[in-house]
């Protein structure tokens, strides 16, 4: 640029600067000339006009005129706000209180006398609504015929901002009930008309949203973006997009806002949601149930509400996620389920109650190290439940013990594979009782291989266990169950055992008190020694023995047994009995011993003389 070009640059800078600087200046002097001569008659007149217009007391500490710090808009500041309930009673609350709520007014419709109040800035503030169970509600508190044609004052809202402002609104007619901390919300749109759209945006801090007794959200971040059509008390998404905690979320559909009649049409939809992320914004009585878990992985998730939900109505819910290759890692031994796939279903049923509802898990599979399990579940009835379940798998019990850690276990090996299916009505939630044993149905087949298991606090351990089960509703048959109790590590083979039979109503026995086991089996043994083994029945018992018998232990009265025994080696202290067979029968606490027979037999001291 030569000489002469630059100094027509600056000539240009010069004047395009002089004019920002008297643009200004006028701007200063207009608003400071508003401020000083007509600040006064503005309070005054608009005060008055709100005064008109309330059905409820206002209370406020000082009102200050600004035309300077919301520039283009003109702004009564009302400090320390109070509006009470508008209820007719003695005993009012405060529906608003607030430090400090700006009414702006356009600079330019000022200048015409037309103070239309287009924007509402509320800060440090505390907001309850109320519906009360009669439908007359707490926040009405404009007159309804403010009709005054000479009344220059009106509100044209089309925006409003909410900063560090607590809300809460309860509707005692359908139990709704919300608990937010507002950092900062903003609306954009004309409400002064029936027909407008609106843009808000804003991120509070959720104490709760609940719907009667259920919780939907609790102690989470909230952040939106929304964009939405309103015809009158019609809302319809045109974009939503809906961040809680760290899950994001798009929201579809409409409803209806009415006090006597809300209608929800609404779904929210999340893609590719991540599985950590997720669990972490459980609420804390739903978390502690995999507090030892950690989750990873990828899903998708629709939940829709749909139907009325004012006069004592329960809307429609469904819940649809679909996960994949997941992953279920235990904390404190770092097994984890791997490839973990399933398609999951909650919905509330026709009937729209607890009755109705249900959970559905289909295609469920997963990895645990070497092994594998898949399946089916189903729940329906949350009041008595009607559960069928349908599993199959092969695993290694010592990793199945590590990864839902059992706490009476203190060793175990072996694997285990087979499916079985159940289906059974519990009469109430978490209290299985004989008579839902009995209706339920039992079927499938579980092979063992290999188990050793030692459970804590137990001197000896079983070993070396397989066998198939076969279950049959309560009953289980076992096929070639064979296995050594060990009690001397020196000695592994000591007290072996195959048994094939019936185990009748072994499943009500294991769980409930009271019940009787029938066994009816053939007992095959290389070696028993009967002293070692009375020895763990006392022990187990927990006997105090006064006359120091080591042997002393109580029959079980639940217990009988119908078996056909044969034992190569037989062996109590000094006796020993070598290919003892016969028929032994355990009832009422006794035993009774038929067509026994006993190769031969010695003992290495004389017992008697």
């Amino acid at each position: 640029m030569n000489i002469k070009g630059k100094k027509k640059y600056f000539y240009y800078l010069k004047k395009i600067l002089i004019s920002v600087f008297i643009f200004f200046l006028a701007i200063v002097t207009i608003c400071t000339f508003i401020t000083l001569f007509y600040s006064d008659k503005i309070k005054d007149y608009v005060v008055a006009q709100i005064n008109k217009q309330l059905s409820t007391e206002l209370y406020v500490e000082k009102i200050e005129f600004t035309a300077l710090k919301k520039f283009p808009y003109i702004s009564l500041v009302f400090n320390n706000l109070t509006i009470k309930d508008a209820i007719n009673s003695k005993n009012k609350k405060d529906l608003l209180k607030a430090e400090k709520l700006y009414l702006q007014f356009n600079l330019w419709d000022f200048f015409k006398n037309n103070y239309k109040v287009k924007k509402i800035e509320l800060s440090n503030a505390t907001i309850r609504l109320i519906v009360f169970k009669n439908g007359s509600d707490n926040y009405h508190f404009l007159k309804t015929d403010t009709t005054d044609k000479e009344n220059d004052f009106s509100f044209y809202l089309q925006k409003i901002i909410l900063q560090n402002t607590n809300f809460y609104y309860v509707n005692f007619i359908n139990g709704q009930n919300y608990s937010l901390q507002i950092n900062r919300i903003t609306l954009n749109g004309n409400f002064a008309q029936t027909n407008y759209s609106v843009i808000a945006s804003g991120n509070s801090f959720v104490n709760h949203i609940k719907s009667g007794q259920i919780i939907y959200l609790h102690n989470k971040n909230l952040e939106f973006k929304i964009s939405l059509d309103v015809n009158d008390h019609y809302y319809k998404f045109k974009k939503a997009l809906l961040k809680i905690g760290e899950i994001n979320f798009n929201v579809e559909g409409e409803f209806i806002d009415k006090i006597d009649n809300q209608y929800l049409n609404i779904c929210i939809k999340g893609e590719n949601l991540d599985l950590e992320d997720f669990s972490k914004e459980l609420p804390s009585n739903y978390y502690s149930y995999i507090a030892n878990y950690e989750a990873k992985g990828k899903f998708d998730l629709i939940a829709c509400v749909k139907g009325y939900v004012a006069n004592n109505n329960t809307p429609e819910v469904e819940i649809l996620a679909n996960l994949k290759n997941a992953k279920l890692k235990q904390k404190y031994t770092s097994v984890a389920l791997n490839d973990i796939n399933m398609n999951f279903k909650f919905s509330n049923g026709t009937r729209k109650s607890i009755e109705s509802s249900f959970i559905e898990v289909n295609n469920f599979s997963g990895k645990l190290k070497t092994g594998n399990i898949n399946g089916n579940f189903k729940i329906v009835n949350f009041k008595q439940p009607n559960i069928t379940l349908n599993v199959n798998g092969a695993l290694e019990l010592n990793t199945v013990n590590d990864f839902i850690h059992i706490d009476t276990i203190e060793t175990i090996t072996g694997n285990i594979k087979g499916n079985i299916f159940f289906h059974g009505q519990l009469a109430k939630v978490a209290n299985f009782t004989v008579k839902d044993y009995i209706n339920s149905k039992v079927e499938g087949e579980i092979k063992v291989d290999n188990c050793t298991i030692k459970l804590k606090n137990s001197k000896q351990k079983y070993a070396n266990i397989s066998g198939d089960f076969v279950f049959n509703n309560n009953d289980v048959i076992a096929k070639d169950l064979k296995g050594n109790l060990i009690i001397n590590e020196s000695n592994i083979k000591n007290n072996d055992f195959i048994i094939n039979g019936i185990f009748t109503n072994i499943i009500p026995y294991i769980f409930l008190k009271g019940q009787n086991l029938n066994v009816n089996a053939d007992f095959y043994s290389n070696n028993i020694e009967i002293d070692k083994l009375l020895v763990v029945l006392n022990n187990q018992q927990n006997n105090t023995n006064t006359n120091n018998n080591p042997y002393n232990f109580q029959l079980p009265e639940n217990l009988n047994l119908n078996l056909n025994i044969r034992i190569k080696d037989l062996s109590f202290n000094k006796f020993n009995a070598y290919m003892a067979s016969g028929k032994i029968y355990l009832k009422n606490k006794q035993i009774i011993a038929n067509e026994v027979k006993i190769g031969r037999a010695s003992c290495r001291e004389r017992v008697l003389d």
